[in-house]
């Protein structure tokens, strides 16, 4: 069977491939040498903009890290009911109610308040026949104990910061304020000071402050009655 011109063409350059592969060889490789570095270009393109987002994130995030840091937030107060928060209140259990007036009640609790025999005639005898320093000694124990005293008033003086109020218990000699005097001091100056007169009986709680030849000096004192 006779060949045509282009059948002999075809047989003519595969004859010649198959006696001489190199061209093509080089040809192929060289083709794909040329999409390797195509894909290794692209490829480092995209690197490129994937390191260039992921330092721009970082630089972001350390920047709101900074402002964080210059201007930390402020909790939103605790709302609170009877005084106190819903955190403390939870620490109470569920089943417990807590009103003001308990937390009142449990501050006076807390203070100690000398037997009813312990009188300022009694500490004022524990110095007697004893030097200051035994008798400082002794009279130790009722440092920053409560008491409750009734006597007649001496003296009432005040100034800006406090107000003070003189007992004594053998009326308004002056000789009697020493021994066995008493010295109230308020926090701040009452209206009810200002009416008390010499000689008025009226009882006083206050905080033992000190004790010396004079008599009993208190601190934090409330009128009672008067």
């Amino acid at each position: 069977m006779a060949m045509n011109a282009s059948e002999l063409t075809l047989a003519h350059q595969v004859s010649v491939f198959a006696h001489n592969p190199l061209p093509v060889v080089v040809l192929v490789l060289a083709v794909g040498f040329l999409i390797w570095k195509v894909l290794e270009w692209r490829h480092g393109g995209i690197n490129a903009r994937l390191k260039d987002e992921r330092d721009n994130l970082e630089k972001q995030l350390g920047e709101l890290r900074e402002q964080a840091n210059k201007h930390p937030p402020v909790p939103a107060p605790e709302a609170k009911t009877n005084g106190l928060s819903i955190s403390e209140k939870s620490k109470l259990g569920p089943k417990t109610v807590v009103f003001a007036t308990e937390k009142k009640n449990s501050e006076a609790e807390r203070r100690t308040f000398l037997p009813e025999h312990v009188t300022v005639h009694f500490l004022a005898e524990q110095r007697r026949g004893k030097t200051d320093v035994q008798a400082d000694a002794a009279l130790s124990i009722y440092i920053g104990k409560w008491m409750r005293i009734t006597g007649p008033v001496f003296n009432v003086t005040s100034n800006p910061s406090f107000a003070t109020i003189s007992l004594s218990q053998q009326g308004s000699k002056p000789e009697a304020i020493f021994g066995e005097g008493v010295h109230c001091r308020f926090p701040r100056h009452l209206e009810q000071l200002a009416v008390i007169h010499r000689d008025q009986m009226i009882t006083i709680v206050g905080k033992i402050q000190a004790i010396d030849a004079r008599g009993v000096d208190l601190q934090e004192c409330e009128l009672e009655a008067y």
